[in-house]
């Protein structure tokens, strides 16, 4: 039986690019066992594989700040918590091989510590030190001098793991975890430094089903009108000054303005809606993108790949040192352009929305970052190389025993 293992981050962002390859796999006859948390079951059972609960409920990373050092000790207490099952799991289930999201130190732990053949599932772009680096939030060197005993707390949590599962690591492994296979959804065109990832790193580009469901939207409005789409993600979209902002920017303007603000965020807070917005807590994004003429977003990687992907030009409004890296690649590729929180305003979003929209430029450069997600190949060459690397390490380790 051809068995693998998927170990998730229990993110949006770091979930849904892996669903359509997980699906593909499925198709070619792999029992997928995918773990994660009760909220993606119903997404992850739809793609035919077998749903299993990390059942650690008081746990949320969805508010931890990225790059922190209180990030690497909820990873390294995660690991901790999740490992004495998974182990026992894992021997049960006797996988071909395991794939695991680049943060999930656990899956690179038990792979390390059982000899069994693993990939790595990167859904941001790739990492090395030197990228590393330049997203670094400064504060963390500071906090190692600030905060001795949230150090001490790390060094502790990483020394029993390395006891424990007779494996040795450094703190750039909880965020940088590379395997013989390294599954990255991007491009080379989009990713930073590219030429500094060798060919085990497999840029297959964003796992997109060019189609989704309109349920109730009325997507017949958009017809004839330039869309302008407006979206904070699914996480720190609680901005109801920046979308008060859109509003007073746009509520003169010729543009059909469609604004996606979450669930935690009443319309009436937002004040009297202008004629020309359609204001809803969740649209169809695909669907939209394919008829926009801009994209305002925070910089999540799986709306930045949505947009790039149709061909539609970017105004970054980042949350996160990540978002800001994603937003820079934009800029640098002249896809787009990034507004600092300091400097939001009505008349200065009018200003970045007018240059996007008036200079050809950035909707030549959005277009030709889609054609290389295109050309990379999607989910069915990610479904190939996993493929391919299950069944070579299956018959190279045809007769080697599972460490305990």
């Amino acid at each position: 039986m051809k068995r693998i293992v998927f170990y998730s981050l229990f993110a949006h962002g770091h979930t849904n690019p892996t669903l359509p390859v997980v699906s593909e796999l499925v198709k070619r006859g792999y029992e997928v066992i995918y773990y994660s948390t009760e909220e993606f079951k119903e997404k992850i059972e739809g793609t035919g594989a077998i749903f299993r609960d990390y059942n650690i409920p008081h746990y949320d990373i969805s508010h931890v700040p990225p790059n922190s050092l209180e990030l690497l000790e909820l990873l390294l207490r995660l690991t901790s918590s999740l490992l004495p099952t998974l182990v026992r799991e894992v021997k049960e289930i006797s996988p071909t091989c395991i794939i695991h999201d680049s943060l999930s130190l656990w899956g690179w732990i038990i792979g390390k510590n059982m000899g069994i053949p693993s990939i790595d599932s990167i859904t941001t772009f790739a990492l090395n030190r030197k990228i590393l680096k330049k997203i670094a939030n400064r504060m963390i060197i500071q906090k190692v001098f600030t905060r001795p005993l949230l150090l001490i707390r790390l060094l502790r949590l990483k020394k029993a793991l390395e006891k424990r599962y007779k494996v040795r690591f450094g703190f750039s492994n909880i965020v940088l975890n590379p395997e013989k296979l390294n599954i990255v959804y991007t491009s080379r065109k989009f990713q930073p430094l590219a030429d500094e990832f060798d060919d085990t790193y497999s840029f297959v580009g964003p796992s997109i089903i060019p189609y989704g469901e309109i349920g109730k939207f009325p997507i017949e409005k958009l017809k004839d009108r330039e869309v302008i789409y407006i979206s904070l993600g699914t996480v720190r979209n609680r901005r109801p000054d920046f979308y008060k902002n859109c509003i007073e920017a746009f509520r003169e303007s010729p543009y059909l303005i469609i604004m996606s603000i979450g669930n935690r965020i009443d319309i009436k807070e937002l004040g009297k809606i202008p004629h020309n917005f359609l204001i809803y807590p969740h649209v169809p994004q695909i669907e939209i993108l394919k008829r926009a003429s801009l994209f305002i977003t925070h910089g999540g990687m799986n709306s930045i790949h949505e947009a790039l992907y149709f061909g539609v030009p970017l105004l970054v409004f980042p949350q996160t040192s990540e978002q800001r890296l994603v937003g820079y690649r934009v800029e640098k590729t002249g896809a787009g352009e990034v507004i600092d929180e300091r400097e939001i305003t009505p008349d200065i979003l009018r200003m970045y929305v007018e240059k996007l929209l008036s200079e050809p430029s950035y909707r030549k450069n959005a277009e030709k970052i889609g054609t290389s997600f295109k050309e990379a190949g999607g989910y069915k060459r990610a479904a190939d190389r996993i493929d391919n690397f299950c069944k070579e390490e299956a018959r190279a380790s045809i007769t080697r025993p599972y460490m305990s």
